[in-house]
């Protein structure tokens, strides 16, 4: 599967401190950028700041590891996927709050 999105779209996730907490690292990235393969050590290094940011650029397939999972960590998760279920949502921006005090009024909790 092959994502399309820009330089400067990307650039905003790469350096995003929540993306790689717990010392990620990723593996394996396609890149190409205005149409050209390039080698993923490009984004490793950070992007070259002379590319246009409206520049085309599709990623495809990578992997995040995140080695640092505490035990106690591991364990709650566990434990709670026994008698809850966590959810991923999309929405659109303006209706968070709304969807957050619906969340709320059903006994659920936002992390």
């Amino acid at each position: 599967m092959t994502t399309k999105t820009t330089v400067a779209e990307f650039r905003d996730f790469y350096n995003d401190e929540t993306v790689w907490a717990n010392e990620a690292w990723y593996e394996d990235l396609g890149v190409t950028i205005n149409g050209h393969e390039v080698d993923d050590d490009i984004v490793w290094t950070n992007i070259p700041e002379d590319l246009d940011p409206s520049s085309p650029m599709t990623i495809s397939g990578g992997v995040i590891y995140r080695p640092k999972i505490d035990m106690e960590s591991e364990f709650k998760r566990w434990r709670n996927a026994k008698t809850l279920t966590a959810i991923v949502a999309t929405i659109p921006n303006e209706k968070i709050e709304e969807f957050k005090a619906y969340v709320k009024l059903i006994g659920g909790k936002l992390g």
